[in-house]
């Protein structure tokens, strides 16, 4: 007597499959939740992207509009009607960059963003002043309202690169060099500020004409300084990105600044340390800054251009690999939830009902069916172990089950058609035919062309599906009395073609080669497009001296030529 469990063993192995179908499916569910993160640092990383960009470009044009009010505050006339065009493009500018980027909802209410709208309200109230004072000469304006708007401009300019810093140091994720990038172009936005600066003090004090005073001469030494450590540390950031797409701009801004520029405001400061006559007007000084600073513009927009594809590029990939986690997940889940069905159903299920015949077959009954098994709770291994016992006695079933075993060992398990043996036993039969009767055998040696890359694109699953399709169309083929054809091997298949000549087996093999070519079995690897095969023919007339491998390597080597000439075609052995 066997003593049966408490538990069933179908129960046990079904809960067992069925908690690693829910692992799998699980891990793939993080894996979509990761997934769907990433993509939204990259969406969040966008904005935030597009939110400093506005930031900073509203602080360029408001440096310019700093430097060309303070040089007019300073100048004894009244502004021209051109300068005062200036000022209203670039305070236009401020107001399209700064507003968008305020009414955004990302822009928070972070202390710094607080602090940027308070300066924002000082400024345009302070403007009203300003251009009130622009329409009068020097002599009747208030002398405190040049400071005052330096001082509030100047405080604005470094509140705007407070903000931008902060929404830089936020981003903790990295999309390829995204943050360095956006450091690289905090740096820039400061060596703009600090040229701008630099230059505002040179044209206050030229259109002041007067000598420096000790406190100007030191101010403007420090600004000096500032702007060569801030270039050095910007060289250093855009040396270690080694992006392509900045440092032509880099170069314009080291010529313009450097090259063009600084030599202009070091003759100017000269002659005025020196009490002699400027050798440059305040205009020509002006516009020698003018695209000096313009330069760092385009820097920071060839770091913009830079920093926004990366962006999009990082978005593409986050869109793809969710989409792909997504339909991983589902595949998962639903290929797990078949498989666990088919496992119980197809494998369980008919080991119970084997058993319970089994137990029958040991009681001598060999009339049963598999459809009077009736199925109970009991350990299908251990009952299937003493029917197995007693098996053996019934020599009727163990000789079916021996010729079933015989029928399948000829068989390819894969395309259900006769295996490298089977072909091997057709060819050796029908060559001792062929030479008892002097006739000849063709043989077609079939392979399906860039099969590796065919798995290799559409997996092995597919592969297998694609060479059940190409022996399909064999086994169509070989319709004539006598035709034998199977799997060789791998994507390799082979067709026995009792007394056909070379060239009818050539045609022959013509007729396969554009049937699977028209199945139309999409291989995007394929010069076609389309999974097609080559096909190496040869045909002999059986002698006492041959043998049948010179029939297959005649074949073989024709199959060989086949692929070499391109594939997709069907070459016939020498004649022999």
């Amino acid at each position: 007597m066997i003593k049966r469990p408490k538990l069933p063993l179908i129960a046990t192995i079904s809960f067992l499959v069925g908690f690693l179908v829910l692992l799998i499916w699980f891990n793939s569910v993080r894996n979509v939740i990761a997934e769907y993160r990433i993509m939204s640092i990259t969406r969040q990383a966008a904005i935030n992207n597009d939110l400093l960009d506005n930031l900073l470009q509203a602080g360029q044009n408001l440096s310019f509009e700093r430097g060309r009010t303070n040089v007019l505050l300073n100048n004894p006339e009244s502004a021209s009607a051109q300068n005062i065009e200036f000022i209203m493009q670039r305070r236009k500018a401020v107001a399209e960059f700064l507003e968008q980027t305020m009414h955004s909802e990302q822009f928070g209410l972070s202390d710094e963003a607080i602090t940027l709208r308070y300066d924002y309200a000082t400024l345009k109230n302070l403007r009203n002043d300003v251009d009130k004072a622009l329409a009068l000469p020097k002599t009747k304006r208030d002398p405190a309202l040049i400071c005052r708007w330096y001082d509030t401009v100047t405080q604005m300019l470094a509140d705007i690169g407070t903000l931008a810093l902060a929404d830089t140091i936020e981003q903790t994720e990295t999309i390829g060099q995204y943050t360095l990038l956006n450091r690289i172009k905090i740096y820039a936005f400061d060596f703009r500020t600090t040229v701008g600066t630099e230059a505002t003090r040179t044209a206050e004090i030229l259109s002041a004409n007067r000598p420096m005073t000790p406190e100007e001469t030191e101010r403007l030494q420090n600004l000096r300084g500032q702007v060569t450590a801030i270039w050095k540390a910007l060289s250093r950031e855009t040396s270690l990105s080694e992006n392509t797409g900045i440092k032509p701009a880099m170069h314009v801004v080291e010529r313009e600044i450097f090259e063009i520029y600084r030599p202009i405001q070091n003759a100017v400061l000269d002659a005025i340390k020196n009490g002699r006559e400027s050798p440059y007007e305040l205009q020509k000084v002006l516009q020698a800054s003018v695209p000096a600073l313009d330069s760092i513009g385009k820097l920071l927009e060839a770091i913009t251009t830079e920093t926004r594809r990366q962006i999009l590029e990082a978005q593409a990939q986050a869109r793809f690999s969710f989409s792909a986690s997504i339909i991983e997940a589902i595949l998962s889940l639903s290929i797990g939830l078949f498989a666990l069905a088919l496992f119980i159903t197809k494998l369980l299920i008919p080991l119970q009902k084997i058993s319970t015949q089994l137990e029958r077959l040991s009681a001598g009954n060999l009339e049963v069916t598999l459809e009077d098994a009736q199925s109970d709770r009991t350990d299908e291994i251990s009952r299937t172990w003493a029917a197995l016992q007693t098996f053996r006695e019934s020599l009727i079933e163990r000789q079916k089950l021996e010729a079933r075993l015989r029928a399948l060992g000829n068989l390819d398990g894969l395309t259900d058609i006769p295996n490298r043996r089977a072909l091997d036993e057709a060819l050796e039969t029908e060559w001792r035919r062929e030479r008892r009767s002097n006739e000849t055998i063709g043989l077609a040696m079939i392979d399906v062309d860039f099969f590796k890359k065919y798995n290799d694109r559409y997996g092995h699953i597919a592969g297998d599906e694609c060479l059940k399709k190409v022996a399909a169309a064999l086994r169509e083929g070989a319709q004539r009395a006598g035709d034998f054809a199977g799997r060789y091997g791998g994507e390799e298949f082979l067709a026995i073609l009792p007394g056909l000549s070379t060239r009818e087996a050539v045609a022959w093999a013509e007729r396969l080669r554009t049937a699977v070519e028209g199945a139309c079995i999409p291989h995007e690897d394929s010069q076609t497009g389309c999974v097609t095969v080559s096909i190496g023919v040869s045909s002999l007339t059986p002698t006492a001296t041959g043998t049948m491998l010179e029939l297959i390597r005649l074949a073989d080597e024709a199959l060989y030529r086949a692929k070499a000439n391109g594939r997709n075609r069907v070459e016939p052995a020498p004649a022999h």
